[in-house]
């Protein structure tokens, strides 16, 4: 859902990890927020059928009321968490490039990063080709980019697989795991940095 907030962190998404999941607010411009809720099925089709102004009062509540008043923008939608990756995103003169390649829960932030890296080593394998190349220019290219791409999609996608498996888990020790790294991340500034520059591709 979209939804307006008296005040947001600017250019700053807040997440609040609960038992089943983030509550995400990523800022989409003014006061504007896109909601990111993980939870149970029957609980987030709850909510969504909620009346505006009860739907306003939870996401309040799960915000800790740090934003102030919540008016909902938009209905809400609920959708089932996928994870999609594909082995080979080139070959034979085609590309795969973001989401034909690989979609993931939105957990870690890590889809819409892949996507921007998938562009750059794009530009990277086609880089030299001029008007009028031969279909062998262009299965190099795509074998260069599938090549450029391999190791990236691998690590980010190991990564995302096992934080969204850590979070449905009901395992205890996979969710002391998880507790303990969100307090890692949150106390050593050190592996804070090393996550930030794993999310960037560095």
């Amino acid at each position: 859902a979209d939804v307006e907030f008296d005040r947001v962190e600017k250019e700053t998404s807040v997440e609040f990890h609960y038992e089943n999941g983030p509550f995400t607010l990523v800022p989409a411009g003014d006061n504007k927020i896109n909601l990111v809720w993980l939870d149970d099925h029957e609980v987030l089709q709850k909510v969504a059928n909620m009346p505006a102004a009860d739907f306003a009062q939870e996401l309040g509540k799960k915000s800790h009321h740090l934003f102030g008043h919540a008016k909902p923008l938009t209905k809400a939608f609920v959708f089932p968490l996928s994870n999609l990756a594909v082995p080979v995103v080139g070959k034979d003169g085609a590309f795969l490039i973001g989401e034909a390649a690989h979609a993931f829960p939105p957990i870690g932030a890590q889809g819409l990063n892949l996507g921007l890296r998938d562009v750059e080593d794009y530009v990277a394998a086609i880089d030299g080709l001029v008007p009028g190349f031969s279909a062998t220019d262009a299965r190099n290219a795509s074998k260069k980019y599938d090549d450029l791409r391999q190791g990236d999609l691998k690590r980010t996608g190991g990564f995302v697989d096992g934080l969204f498996r850590s979070l449905i888990t009901e395992m205890l020790p996979a969710q002391g795991v998880r507790l303990g790294g969100v307090w890692a991340l949150k106390s050593l500034s050190p592996l804070r940095k090393f996550a930030f520059q794993f999310g960037m591709g560095r």
